[in-house]
């Protein structure tokens, strides 16, 4: 994908390009896929015209006269991406799918994702996950109901809690 990206910051603007490439692959083992992507990949950006640096009163001196300065470049936010997912038990009104997924930006901690999902007869599903590398979020877990109507149509109700520690926690549907 190929993307046109810009910030703006009060009366400041940046503009770069940048792209993702990424890739799926079926592995011939069982269920077994992977994943990979490296997102906002593209040169250095800044933002345009100067500004006055008003951060060491010691600069601007006795008259106050404070310099002007170009901001500087900084780097796109980068980032790594590897997953797979597993069927570890099917039959036909049973699964249990796996999954794991990391995510290495260039400028943050490596955070790492684990999953597992129950379903049953294809129209109720238990799910449960795990973080690591977050400050806050830790755990989750939900469930799903899906009921098939006439034609492609289908009712689907689902239901998610996630633990975010000293925050309050998260309740989605």
């Amino acid at each position: 994908t190929f993307k046109y990206v810009q910030e703006d910051m009060f009366d400041y603007t940046a503009t770069n390009w940048a792209f993702d490439v990424g890739t799926y692959y079926h592995t011939g083992f069982r269920s077994l896929v992977l994943g990979m992507s490296i997102m906002n990949f593209g040169p250095q950006m800044a933002f345009d015209g100067s500004f006055t640096d008003y951060s060491d009163p010691l600069e601007g001196g006795a008259a106050g006269a404070f310099e002007e300065k170009d901001f500087a470049d900084y780097p796109m936010p980068l980032t790594f991406r590897f997953g797979m997912a597993m069927y570890v038990y099917e039959t036909e009104d049973m699964k249990v799918l796996t999954a794991l997924d990391t995510n290495k930006p260039n400028d943050n901690l490596q955070r790492v994702n684990a999953g597992v999902e129950f379903s049953f007869m294809d129209m109720l599903a238990l799910r449960g996950g795990y973080k690591i590398g977050y400050d806050e979020d830790a755990y989750s877990f939900g469930a799903g109901f899906k009921y098939d109507l006439l034609g492609a149509a289908s009712l689907r109700i689902d239901y998610s809690y996630s633990d975010m520690g000293i925050l309050e926690a998260v309740h989605r549907g």
